[in-house]
């Protein structure tokens, strides 16, 4: 979306032109991230057998 490979430095683009408070950021069942008020916060994700994947195509 923004032409960037490092997820901050996408959120940072995005932040320049647009005005959104709370950006989030899900990189597949490897992890997520939140960006909020000058904060990053990332996390695991919690999978069990019923975990729905949804692939982009």
């Amino acid at each position: 979306m923004t032409g960037k490979e490092d997820y901050t430095a996408g959120v940072n683009w995005i932040r320049e032109r647009y005005q959104i408070p709370l950006i989030l950021v899900s990189m597949g069942k490897e992890e997520s991230r939140a960006y909020y008020n000058g904060m990053m916060v990332e996390v695991k994700p919690f999978l069990q057998k019923n975990t729905i994947i949804r692939l982009k195509f």
